[in-house]
């Protein structure tokens, strides 16, 4: 995640606020390109210390997922607010093509954008969060985190009972 943080940080003068907004939102959401895209003004709320997002139903298992927070306080949060401020009521906050997006991503070195959903989703298993807690935040199936949470050692476990 460090990787990304300082990227994102070399490359906010050029890329512009809409930019930056767009992918500290695959960033810190950790939700799909498409999922992103389609998001309006409306799916955020400001309260208190933290940004609300209200993604909707998730693409591929249908989700639906409770509003993502993120701290006011975080790098580029505030350029997510200020590009929700300034977007027209129902209208797209990404006003880019999935083909741009890919294009904003790929151009930042951040490899390919689902690398940035696969980032959290890893990130958030080793910060001790429980698949049920991600499996809230993601919109995923259990069967779907399984790649995520990998193999496990039978022997190991065996050796503790």
């Amino acid at each position: 995640m460090e990787k990304a943080f300082k990227i994102l940080s070399e490359n906010k003068l050029h890329l512009g606020t809409e930019r930056t907004a767009f992918l500290a939102i695959l960033f810190y959401l950790g939700i799909r390109v498409t999922e992103a895209l389609k998001l309006k003004p409306e799916n955020f709320t400001v309260e208190s210390d933290k940004l609300f997002v209200d993604v909707g139903e998730r693409l591929k298992h249908s989700k639906q997922t409770a509003p993502l927070s993120v701290r006011l306080h975080r790098p580029f949060v505030k350029e997510i607010v200020e590009t929700v401020k300034k977007t027209k009521p129902k209208k797209r906050v990404g006003k880019f093509s999935r083909v741009t997006a890919w294009k904003i991503v790929k151009n930042t070195k951040l490899f390919y954008p689902h690398y940035l959903r696969l980032n959290r989703i890893t990130d958030l298993f080793q910060k001790g969060y429980t698949i049920a807690e991600v499996k809230a935040w993601t919109g995923l199936t259990l069967r779907a985190l399984d790649f995520y949470v990998g193999s496990v050692s039978t022997r190991k476990i065996g050796e503790n009972i």
